[in-house]
């Protein structure tokens, strides 16, 4: 379907959103950029998620961090 997927701090504080990143394809995740749900600034949530879908995906935060920007890159270009 082509679906691509948004994972704030509150998905990977939960059972449920853990499993579901589980089952979605690492290449279809993308960060939450407008964080309507954190409550701490921006980066702090984008540096907590990364941080979260590296040990979900078990993998250092720098290879987390580069799947980010690949997904990115592969979704504006």
């Amino acid at each position: 379907m082509g679906c691509w997927f948004s994972v704030g701090t509150p998905m990977l504080g939960s059972r449920k959103g853990k499993a579901a990143l589980e089952l979605i394809p690492k290449e279809r995740i993308l960060t939450e950029t407008d964080a309507p749900f954190a409550d701490t600034s921006i980066l702090t949530s984008l540096a907590t998620a990364t941080k979260g879908l590296a040990t979900i995906w078990k993998m250092d935060e720098s290879e987390a961090m580069n799947q980010m920007k690949s997904n990115l890159a592969r979704l504006i270009t």
